[in-house]
C-alpha cells in the first residue's frame, strides 16, 4: 500500500517571520549562560532530529543545553531510571552531540508520575514509614544522577524544583494542607546535598518555581551555587512584581547567581497550561481550546528579558520546554521555529561580551 503525506500538522516548513523591536541590551560578561532545556516527553519521538536541532541551537548562539533524564514514579514512591525514556537511552550520545556542538550540558533529572503530580501527592500515605521511604529513594535518585554527571563532565546537576516541593520544610501540598514532613526534614535534604557532593564535584543548581521561593528553606537554598528560577507566570503586571518585590531582593540578598528559566506556550487566554505540577504540554496539546497564537509567547518572553537586561544580577537564560522534533507550529513551550526562535538569536548575539 503506498500512501502519501501531503503535509504534517505543526510541521514548519517555512518559520514565520518575526518583528524585533531594537533595544539597547547590556553585553554581559564571560559565562552568561544562554540556552534551552528539552521536553522530556517530546524526546522519545525525536532522536534523529537531535544533530539539526543542536547545530540550529548554536546558530541562535546558545551555549547551554539541559538534559531531562526520566526517573519513574510508582505509588509507593520511586523505582528508578525510566526505561521506556529514550532520553535515558541516549544519554550519552546525546552528550556527546551536545559537547561537538559546543554546547556545555546540564542534567535536570524529571519525575514521571503515574498521573497528575498533585494528585500523587495527595493521595499518598505520608505517614513516618513512607516518608522514609521516600527520602531514601531520592536519595537513591540523586546520587544515580550526580554519578552520571560527574562521568560525563556535566557543567551542573539540577536538583529541587516543584517535583520534591511537598518533601521540604514547611511545605505544603498545593491544595493549600500540609504535607505531613518529618521533624527532622531539614537534615535529610542537609545530608543528601553533603552525600551528592561527595560524588559530584561542578555546580549544584537548585531549581525553584515562581511561586515557592518564599517557601523554601533559606538553610537549603544556601547549599546551592546557582539558582534555576522557572518562570511560567503570563501576567505582565504579575511579572512586574516578581522581579521587583522576590526576584530582585534574593539575588541581592544571596549573592548568588540566578539564571532564568521560561515556559511559555503559544497560546493564551484560559486554555492557558500550568504544566509545572502535572503533565507537561507537548505537540501542541493544551486543555481546552487552546489557538496558536505566537505573538502572546514572544510579548512573554520580550517582557522577561527586559527585566533580564536591567538586572546585572541574572546569570543566564534558559528556553524550556523545547522540543528537538524539528521547528513546530503549535501551541506548547517550545520555541524552536517560532517567532520566539528569532527573538533569542537577537537578545542571544547581543548579550555577548564586546
Amino acid at each position: 500500500i503506498q500512501d502519501v503525506v501531503h503535509n504534517w500538522a505543526w510541521w514548519a516548513i517555512q518559520s514565520p517571520s518575526a518583528t524585533i523591536d531594537q533595544a539597547n541590551i547590556t553585553p554581559r560578561m564571560n559565562g552568561f549562560i544562554t540556552g534551552f532545556e528539552l521536553a522530556p516527553q517530546a524526546f522519545d519521538k525525536s532522536i534523529h532530529f537531535l544533530p539539526d536541532s543542536l547545530h540550529d541551537m548554536r546558530l541562535v548562539e546558545a551555549n547551554r543545553l539541559i538534559l531531562t533524564p526520566l526517573w519513574k514514579v510508582n505509588d509507593f514512591p520511586f523505582s528508578g531510571p525510566d526505561k521506556f525514556s529514550a532520553i535515558n537511552d541516549n544519554l550519552l550520545d546525546i552528550l556527546l552531540a551536545s559537547k561537538k556542538e559546543g554546547l556545555s550540558v546540564s542534567l535536570f533529572p524529571q519525575f514521571v508520575y503515574p498521573g497528575d503530580s498533585n494528585e500523587w501527592w495527595e493521595n499518598a500515605n505520608r505517614d513516618s514509614t513512607w516518608w522514609e521511604q521516600w527520602f531514601k529513594s531520592y536519595r537513591s535518585f540523586a546520587l544515580h544522577y550526580a554519578a552520571l554527571a560527574s562521568k560525563n563532565d556535566c557543567q551542573s546537576l539540577i536538583l529541587g524544583g516543584p517535583a520534591v516541593f511537598p518533601a521540604l520544610p514547611s511545605a505544603k501540598l498545593r491544595s493549600g494542607s500540609a504535607s505531613n514532613v518529618p521533624s527532622d526534614v531539614l537534615q535529610r535534604w542537609l545530608d543528601i546535598i553533603r552525600d551528592v557532593r561527595k560524588i559530584y564535584h561542578g555546580q549544584i543548581w537548585w531549581a525553584i518555581a515562581d511561586s515557592d521561593l518564599l517557601s523554601t528553606s533559606s538553610q537549603i537554598l544556601e547549599q546551592a551555587d546557582v539558582y534555576y528560577y522557572m518562570v511560567s507566570t503570563p501576567d505582565s503586571d504579575n511579572l512586574d512584581h516578581l522581579f521587583s518585590q522576590e526576584i530582585e531582593p534574593f539575588a541581592m540578598i544571596s549573592q548568588k547567581p540566578i539564571v532564568i528559566a521560561l515556559e511559555y506556550p503559544s497560546t493564551e487566554g484560559e486554555s492557558f497550561c500550568v504544566w509545572r505540577y502535572s503533565n507537561r504540554c507537548s505537540d501542541g496539546n493544551l486543555p481546552g481550546s487552546a489557538i496558536y497564537t505566537p505573538q502572546k509567547q514572544m510579548d512573554n518572553y520580550q517582557a522577561v528579558l527586559n527585566h533580564i537586561n536591567n538586572n546585572g544580577l541574572i546569570f543566564g537564560l534558559i528556553s524550556r520546554g523545547f522540543s528537538p522534533s524539528g521547528p513546530l507550529l503549535d501551541s506548547s513551550p517550545s520555541v524552536y521555529g517560532k517567532p520566539t526562535f528569532d527573538l533569542l538569536w537577537y537578545w542571544f548575539t547581543n548579550f555577548r561580551p564586546n
